[in-house]
């Protein structure tokens, strides 16, 4: 039976900052050294939301792992990384919407996590919850940081662990075009008979 909101609430209370930290930082760590600022200028939306959750899986991997230790078992199922903890709830990460929706590909297995369907035969109780984070800005400086339980085409609930700051994660790069070479004056060749015209001798008026 899934989890009722005062149940995942009990359940997230213990590990909340532990999750607002592997989001926010697997996010400030694209938007740190570790990338070309010019090189980020030209990824596309879909590559950095690609990026921000390597970095947040992996950060999830090392962190849960501490925070947890054996409760915790971490599967990759068809490319998506799945975080169990005893046999309650299963985890996944994802960039949100507005409306608190993961951003999903349209995959039997995406189906079967949005309407609470197990992804495993050996766990079959879990309640499957999405760890996601939603920008507020265009600019990508702000974000929230939301669990949110799915029931098919609707949210049986969610609930808010992180939001309404402004992170100083980087700072934005205008991209500058290069200055343009300088050019020699063109030079123009004129007509061949023009060009002889102006070699040959003028002859004076000597009965001038």
């Amino acid at each position: 039976m899934t989890m009722t909101q005062d149940e995942g609430q009990r359940f997230l209370e213990p590990i909340s900052s532990v999750l607002t930290g592997i989001v926010l930082d697997g996010i400030a760590e694209y938007n740190g050294e570790k990338y070309n600022p010019l090189v980020r200028l030209i990824h596309k939306a879909r590559t950095v939301s690609d990026i921000y959750n390597s970095h947040i899986v992996h950060l999830a991997q090392i962190r849960l792992g501490e925070a947890l230790g054996k409760q915790l078992t971490v599967h990759q199922k068809r490319g998506r990384v799945l975080f169990n903890v005893g046999v309650s709830v299963c985890m996944s990460f994802k960039k949100m919407d507005r409306n608190l929706r993961p951003h999903n590909s349209p995959t039997l297995q995406a189906h079967r996590f949005m309407r609470q369907i197990p992804l495993f035969d050996n766990i079959p109780t879990t309640t499957n919850l999405i760890i996601g984070y939603r920008p507020v800005d265009v600019a990508q400086t702000e974000f929230e940081v939301w669990a949110v339980c799915p029931n098919g085409h609707i949210n049986s609930w969610h609930h808010q662990l992180f939001g309404g700051q402004r992170l100083d994660l980087f700072t934005p790069v205008e991209p500058t075009a290069p200055a343009p070479p300088k050019l020699e004056k063109p030079i123009r060749l004129r007509k061949p008979d023009a060009a002889s015209a102006e070699l040959e001798p003028k002859n004076s008026d000597a009965n001038g």
